[in-house]
């Protein structure tokens, strides 16, 4: 009796074991990166530009000067198949001609998460980030559910030029 006890109880433990085993694998990073900066699937997030600094080759880092009109602008990344972004003017327009939507066009994560890619669609100048209607990958420094500071370098004319933009969640 005592060996179909230990008999049953190994066969349990094995069966057990083997049945606890992931069924679905981690995210990729991402993914995970995407909810942060996008919201869940099917959703979107809206971010506003809050900060920044600027550095031009070695030189030192000074903090970046904004007009108003560009702090109230609203950054829209959506969870949707098409990973779509638009940046829309806020109360005050930096030109009065500008239409309410500043730039539209779609966003991607490199695979591990630290790099986001905007190819922005410019429909007006005084969009922010569109540098000569060119995608731009920018390095993600950090990304919480309501903080985002993106790393952006830009190659012109010889110089170097390094851009770090400080959002909050809107």
């Amino acid at each position: 009796m005592k060996n179909s006890a230990l008999y049953s109880f190994l066969i349990l433990s094995s069966v057990l074991i083997t049945s606890c085993k992931e069924d679905d694998p981690e995210p990729l990073k991402a993914q995970t990166q995407a909810v942060l900066l996008a919201g869940e699937p099917g959703s979107s997030k809206t971010w506003k530009l809050t900060g920044g600094t600027q550095q031009v080759n070695a030189g030192g880092v000074v903090p970046q000067t904004f007009d108003p009109c560009q702090l109230d602008d609203l950054f829209t990344f959506s969870n949707n198949e098409a990973q779509s972004y638009e940046m829309r003017g806020g109360a005050s327009k930096c030109d009065a001609a500008d239409p309410d939507q500043l730039e539209s066009g779609t966003w991607a994560f490199t695979l591990n998460g630290t790099m986001v890619i905007i190819l922005s669609n410019k429909t007006a100048i005084s969009g922010l980030f569109n540098f000569y209607a060119l995608p731009f990958p920018a390095e993600v420094v950090s990304l919480t559910d309501s903080a985002m500071k993106l790393k952006l370098v830009v190659i012109d004319d010889g110089n170097t030029f390094t851009f770090i933009f400080d959002f909050t969640k809107a």
